[in-house]
């Protein structure tokens, strides 16, 4: 898929991690009126008609991690301009799935987790990283140093 400019790469983060509080918010807190808000926000982002099999992504993608994660995943609201350490993961996993890192993409699904059995949420993952990938829309993954990294650290979205 070769490299992604930082310019393309922080409005996708964005927009990713606006749409995955939206999903989050339906499904571990039943605010299924944020899924209008993560759709309307694809729908800015994605030519027309796009934005419902993308949103169907998310969904699967939000679904697959709860269903296997062993703790509690935490997610901020919407509009905050930070993002916690569990969304950090999981826009890691997505990051690394699109660029094929696949040391990159255990390693963050296995922290966010805390599971050895993956499946489901890695073919969730790489399902979401590759309709993204589509449709233009690139994640990097955050810098690691060493296997695990960094990666619980709190980001900032640019």
């Amino acid at each position: 898929m070769g490299t992604v400019d930082a310019h393309v790469a922080a409005p996708a983060g964005t927009l990713v991690i606006t749409v995955y509080r939206c999903a989050m918010a339906g499904f571990s807190v039943g605010q299924t009126d944020c899924w209008e808000i993560g759709w309307r926000a694809l729908g800015q982002a994605v030519p027309h008609g796009e934005e419902g099999p993308l949103f169907g992504e998310f969904y699967g993608f939000v679904r697959a991690l709860l269903a296997v994660t062993q703790n509690p995943l935490s997610c901020r609201p919407a509009g905050c301009r930070s993002i916690c350490n569990d969304e950090a993961l999981a826009l890691s996993m997505i990051g690394a799935a699109q660029v094929a890192d696949t040391v990159g993409l255990l390693a963050a699904a296995a922290e966010l987790l805390g599971v050895d059995e993956l499946g489901d949420a890695l073919r969730a993952t790489q399902s979401l990283a590759t309709a993204l990938a589509k449709r233009g829309l690139f994640i990097r993954a955050p810098a690691q140093n060493g296997p695990r990294g960094n990666l619980r650290q709190q980001r900032r979205l640019h």
